[in-house]
């Protein structure tokens, strides 16, 4: 377990680097060519996140590893991406054409936040370990995407790949960690240990891994271990999907909690308790060949049987960048084979019916029992091909691929920040056809739509309608807006989600599958709540621009007319989305059954420092909870420049408001509060335990109050105050601003520190006295505070309203220090 001098260590880090949320920095660019180059960009990284690109070579780090002993700190919002060519202005990304290698010892990077290790190839003798700190944020992510593990040599330490969350953040959690389409191949570890070593020491953290191959390594595959029985307070999960574990001949997966979802994966031994949830396993050999890819004949086991089923993680592309789906259902593990079991339908015209139509191929598939629909339509993409509807198109009543991307001339987005898809299909209702595509409520339960790479423009009730069936795929396409020079009129909804169905995945992690939904004259995206049915529920929202276009390397405005995400369903994710320009609310939680939503990473009325131009805001307020919404949370992310508060809590209990950058919101005259509860403008402190508040947005919880705040620039400071409210446990939050708000009750510019109080049964009020750090803050700001129900309390979960706001008081006597004797 963690030694006495390793926290020691990860205190003092922590105690350097704690100063703000993940959305608020720039992340600038930096393009490596040489090892040089790769050690600036690492040390730059520790102090503002950076897009660190990486040429084509090998860089040998074990210099720099030598000076960095301890660790490397990665700020918030770092990725490190290989497979560029000179100049960094293009990528490809193959096998062992990006490689860092080491043979000195272990590299250690520690996170504070996001962090994004993307197609490098790893021969590092010692492993990478990957650590959390505890000014981690909850909500923040570790992606491991297109990547190789392998050794250079006999590891002297256990695991290739070490994620170890050891420290407890705020909330308890500890964030996500996702590793996908990677392979790992050839290394040496013991028996008793994995290549890859999942390990929750203190609080709960999510691990997925999505279409990766661990095969042939000596010693175990993957460990996924919480230590029970032992000090520790590990809860981690592990959701594996269509994986390869195989060969490895210590255990293929072990694991020492049940905290496991495992579907469509392939291992020969398995070590531990029987998990949660375990289907479609294959325990035959994968027949891989030399190269690890599916042996095509006689096919390999794992062609076609694993699933998408409404995956966000899942890539559109491959480890070696071809076609992530061909054939009815993904390959398991990292390569796709060229077997395609598809039942292929090719579009070969704009009509809008007939021979070679889009609404015959799609009536073909259906009669068929399944389809993949790609497109033939010749001129390619010169001029757009362009399907003016006159009637309906079929219903969606089977499972069905739509490929626009396989259009001559068109090709998905490589940006992560922006968009450069080339669109080459759209999709035209003339504003008299009701959908463009439509999957109803009758449909049968594996009638599952993906659509990929389409414009749409003018339909009267929806772009894309998910009425019926569960596991849709809505990734890489553009709903209003522009497409080569066309104008896509505006639809009623971009996309609509009903009641009774889950598992949708619009957008994901990975930058092509990000969608553009705006122009709609209702609401971008709306996921239903109940009617005969349960409310659309464990939908995903990733990644996406809504009510925000793209165009000469900067933000445009294609704002949605009401809502940028109206959510009226339960234990929905809405995760790195720009929701800006939209006529009302960017997010609205509405309604009873709007329950568990979690609304964490995302830019509301706000856009990445360096291309935000121009103010980009909603015309309402940022997030609005209202009708009794209950128990969301609204954590991390950046909301700025609506017209109205940041965030309104009309009604509603439990709702959770931490971390997020709240700032400049009541646009153009800042004059809205960041957090509103009840009433618009400030809601007193007063007796929150009464009947009357448990009726109240969040019963009112009272915000504390503070007496004093006072320290220097690049110094420690000390914020004092009180909380006075009803008895138990309470997360007190300090933010930084650069003035206060006009309400006096400030918003909360930069997260900078929180405590956990408790109020004793015999008390009213509690002191309270935080340290913070001022690094980085400007030498005149202002603090202000909020409080949180913690878990335990009668009413958890619910955050107040920000406190008045108190100067910073600058103590430091001498500007330059203390005289020399």
């Amino acid at each position: 377990m963690i030694s006495s001098i390793r926290n020691a260590e990860k205190c003092f880090f922590a105690f350097l680097l704690l100063t703000s949320a993940a959305p608020a920095l720039a992340i600038d660019s930096i393009c490596v060519q040489t090892s040089a180059d790769l050690v600036s960009a690492l040390d730059a990284a520790q102090f503002a996140p950076q897009q660190i690109k990486v040429s084509q070579g090998t860089y040998n780090i074990d210099g720099y590893l030598n000076s960095h002993y301890y660790s490397i700190e990665l700020r918030s919002g770092t990725s490190i991406e290989g497979g560029y060519f000179s100049g960094c202005s293009s990528r490809q990304i193959a096998v062992g054409n990006t490689i860092l290698s080491s043979s000195s010892q272990d590299f250690i990077l520690q996170m504070h936040g996001d962090l994004t290790l993307e197609a490098l190839t790893f021969q590092l003798q010692y492993g990478l370990r990957i650590e959390n700190d505890s000014s981690f944020f909850p909500g923040s992510q570790l992606l491991i995407r297109r990547d190789v593990f392998r050794q250079s040599g006999p590891n002297g330490f256990d695991g290739v790949l070490n994620i170890d969350y050891y420290f407890q953040s705020m909330e308890g959690s500890n964030g996500n960690a996702k590793i996908i389409d990677s392979l790992f191949v050839g290394n040496t570890v013991s028996n008793t240990s994995c290549v890859i070593e999942l390990a929750t020491e203190y609080g709960s953290a999510n691990f997925t891994m999505v279409n990766n191959t661990v095969f042939g390594n000596s010693g175990g595959g993957v460990c996924m271990r919480n230590y029970p029985g032992t000090d520790a307070t590990g809860n981690g999960s592990l959701f594996a999907y269509n994986n390869i574990f195989y060969n490895n001949p210590g255990t293929d997966l072990y694991t020492d909690t049940a905290n496991l979802e495992l579907k469509w994966n392939t291992f020969g031994t398995f070590g531990g308790p029987t998990p949660t949830t375990e289907q479609f396993t294959q325990h035959s050999d994968p027949k891989l060949d030399a190269n690890y890819h599916p042996i095509e004949s006689p096919a390999s086991p794992v062609i076609n049987t694993g699933a998408f089923d409404g995956n966000p993680d899942l890539p559109l592309h491959d480890l070696d960048g071809g076609p992530r789906v061909v054939g009815t259902r993904v390959d398991r593990g990292v390569y796709e084979s060229s077997i395609n079991d598809a039942y292929l339908l090719t579009v070969k015209n704009t009509n809008n019916s007939g021979v070679d139509s889009l609404n015959a191929a799609i009536a073909s598939a259906n009669a068929h029992g399944s389809g993949l629909i790609s497109f033939a339509i010749p001129g390619g993409c010169s001029p757009v091909q362009v399907i003016h509807l006159t009637s309906p198109l079929p219903a969606i009543t089977a499972p069905v691929i739509i490929n626009g991307y396989s259009q001559s001339g068109a090709s998905d987005n490589t940006l992560d920040v922006g968009d450069d898809a080339n669109i080459c299909v759209i999709l035209d209702g003339a504003n008299t056809i009701g959908n463009g595509f439509l999957v109803g409520p009758n449909a049968p339960a594996n009638a599952q739509l993906t659509v990929l790479g389409i414009g749409f423009g003018g339909f009267v009730d929806a772009a894309i309608n998910l009425s019926g069936s569960s596991g849709h795929g809505v990734q890489g396409n553009h709903i209003g807006g522009k497409v080569g020079g066309v104008t896509l009129a505006p639809s009623g909804y971009g996309v609509y989600v009903e009641a009774g169905v889950s598992n949708v995945a619009i957008g994901g992690d990975n930058a092509p599958n990000r969608n553009i939904i705006g122009d709609a004259t209702i609401d971008g995206i709306r996921i239903q709540g109940p009617n005969s049915l349960p409310a659309a529920t464990g939908n995903t929202i990733t990644n996406n621009y809504i009510g925000t276009g793209w165009a000469a390397n900067a933000y445009v405005d294609h704002g949605n007319a009401k809502k940028g995400i109206h959510v009226l369903g339960s234990n929905n994710r809405i995760t790195g989305n720009l929701v800006d320009f939209n006529g009302s609310d960017g997010i609205d939680l509405d309604g009873t059954s709007a329950m568990g939503n979690f609304i964490e990473n995302n830019f509301i009325g706000a856009a990445p420092t360096e291309f935000n131009t121009l103010p980009v805001g909603n015309g309402g307020t940022g997030v609005r909870v209202e009708n009794s919404a209950h128990d969301n949370k609204i954590r991390s992310n950046t909301i700025q420049y609506n017209a109205g508060p940041g965030v309104r809590l009309v009604n509603g209990l439990g709702n959770t408001i931490r971390f997020n950058n709240l700032y400049f919101n009541g646009y153009p005259n800042d004059v809205a509060m960041g957090i509103d509860l009840a009433g618009l403008g400030v809601t007193a402190n007063d007796n929150d335990g009464t009947v009357l508040a448990m009726s109240t947005a969040n019963r009112g919880l009272n915000f504390p109050l503070l007496t004093l705040a006072t320290g220097a620039p690049s110094e420690v400071a000390v914020v004092k105050g009180l909380l006075t409210t009803t008895p138990g446990d309470y997360y007190i939050d300090l933010y930084a601003n650069t003035a206060c708000d006009a309400s006096g009750n400030g918003e909360g510019a930069t997260w900078i520190g929180s405590d956990k109080i408790t109020i004793k049964s015999t008390e009213t009020f509690k002191d309270f006295t935080i340290p913070v750090v001022t690094f980085a803050q400007p030498t005149d700001w202002t603090i202000t505070a909020t409080a949180t129900d913690a878990a335990s309390n009668a009413s958890p979960g619910n955050t107040s309203e920000f406190s008045a706001c108190k100067p910073m008081t600058n103590d430091r006597i001498f500007a330059s220090g203390f005289d020399p004797p």
